[in-house]
């Protein structure tokens, strides 16, 4: 991170996080205190919260699976209940639910061989060109925008010259 334009931003920053480490050093220890810790920090009873969550999503993920085998049409998926809580569907969601909207209508209008044979290689055809469309942006930036000197928080598609 030293040798790039931009290192700064990966620099340690103490003086920009000392209140968030105050602030947090002070709630830990607050909740150190109400969990019933000792002072080396030990546990007398319970479980780790980290772990409670663990449990909490494999469960979820397991009754959406056990739902999903014998109810016939059940719209959820236990892949979704894993990723639902990852920063990537904060973005991608609006997606989601078009590709929902759009299947159901197909559904519903040419029924599940208009899925099988018609909606399904369309959009792998889709998902591959994107693909490759990725991978061509992604070599033309290493090979032209890289080496010279451009910052790489512009490799975006509408910074191409």
């Amino acid at each position: 991170g030293d040798q790039m334009e931009h290192g700064w931003a990966f620099s340690d920053k103490s003086w920009y996080f000392s209140s968030f480490k105050n602030s947090l050093s002070q709630a830990s220890a607050e909740m150190t205190m109400a969990r019933g810790e000792d002072a080396a920090g030990s546990e007398r009873g319970g479980m780790d919260p980290s772990l409670n969550g663990y449990l909490i999503g494999g469960g979820a993920t397991a009754v959406v699976a056990t739902i999903r085998q014998f109810v016939p049409g059940f719209w959820f998926h236990p892949i979704g209940v894993l990723l639902a809580p990852n920063w990537m569907c904060t973005i991608m969601w609006g997606s989601c639910l078009v590709a929902w909207i759009l299947r159901l209508s197909v559904l519903k209008l040419g029924g599940a061989m208009a899925v099988r044979e018609k909606l399904q290689p369309f959009f792998v055809g889709a998902f591959v060109g994107a693909v490759v469309g990725h991978f061509l942006h992604v070599t033309y930036a290493a090979i032209w925008i890289v080496p010279a000197g451009e910052p790489i928080f512009r490799w975006g598609v509408y910074n191409l010259p």
